[in-house]
């Protein structure tokens, strides 16, 4: 049980570190290039996904759904990104959905992280609504609100 106990802190601390990392994505993606970007992303999403796990594993059925959707979404993204094949925006709706499932879960089982909730069902409508307009404040907001979601979270799961 202890290993178990172990390994699932380290799977919140990841929620914490992946969205810090998310938070701070459009401050180093102007000032990395190349490879240290594409390595820079790609951490990002092995902490995110690893921080779905962690939630999935403290959620109920709805929580489960959404842990495993986020982890498929950000797969695509870096099958995407992998192969060249245009998979980002499918890839980042599924992390999104999985993320606002994960937060009706969190509101649902009235756990104390209320705050996450909002902020990770506030991405999904804040993704939603950049897909209508051509300037980027919505998706930047979004990916902010998923970032402090994740990061809320993963302090509530320790």
């Amino acid at each position: 049980m202890a290993r178990r106990h172990n390994g699932f802190h380290i799977l919140a601390w990841a929620a914490i570190v992946g969205g810090i990392l998310r938070l701070i994505e459009p401050l180093l993606g102007h000032a990395l290039h190349g490879a240290a970007l594409h390595i820079f992303y790609v951490l990002v999403d092995v902490f995110l996904i690893l921080g779905f796990i962690g939630f999935g594993m403290a959620a109920g059925k709805p929580g489960k759904a959404g842990a495993a959707i986020g982890v498929i979404g950000l797969v695509l993204i870096r099958a995407g990104a992998a192969t060249g094949q245009p998979l980002y925006q499918v890839g980042a709706a599924l992390a999104l959905v999985g993320g606002a499932l994960v937060g009706m879960d969190i509101l649902h089982r009235r756990a104390r992280s209320g705050l996450a909730a909002v902020l990770l069902i506030g991405a999904l409508v804040l993704g939603l609504a950049a897909l209508l307009q051509t300037a980027t404040p919505a998706a930047f907001a979004a990916g902010a609100a998923f970032g402090l979601g994740f990061v809320i979270e993963g302090f509530a799961l320790l």
